[in-house]
């Protein structure tokens, strides 16, 4: 009787160590799975962040050669207007030439003068 008293004792103790051991391992476990479920959550929100910080930078960039290229494309459009102008004057200057020569050929026209030198 105390051998069967013994075993079952002996069962009984490690059925109980049994159940509490899977008790607090499922414990352990959930813990363990919620602490890996954090780490990932946190890798994902970093890569996140990298590829926003990136997205930036790229856009920074972009940024820049769009804001150099139009500046050099101002630059050679205020270029060519200031050489348009100046063609202007010359053709203004030109103009009024002109008119004072066919003024002075008129005049010497009316004048019966037959010399146009």
């Amino acid at each position: 009787m105390n051998e069967i008293l013994i075993t079952i004792t002996g069962l009984i103790s490690v059925g109980g160590s049994a159940f509490f051991g899977w008790i607090f391992g499922r414990r352990k476990s959930n813990a363990e799975a919620q602490t890996t479920e954090i780490d990932n959550e946190i890798r994902m929100s970093n890569y996140y962040k990298e590829m926003l910080d990136d997205l930036r930078n790229r856009y920074e960039k972009k940024y820049q050669d769009y804001e150099a290229l139009m500046n050099s494309k101002e630059k050679v459009l205020r270029e060519e207007v200031t050489i348009l102008n100046r063609k202007i004057e010359m053709l203004q200057t030109e103009n009024t030439e002109l008119r004072k020569r066919v003024i002075e050929l008129e005049r010497l026209t009316k004048h019966g003068n037959k010399s146009l030198t």
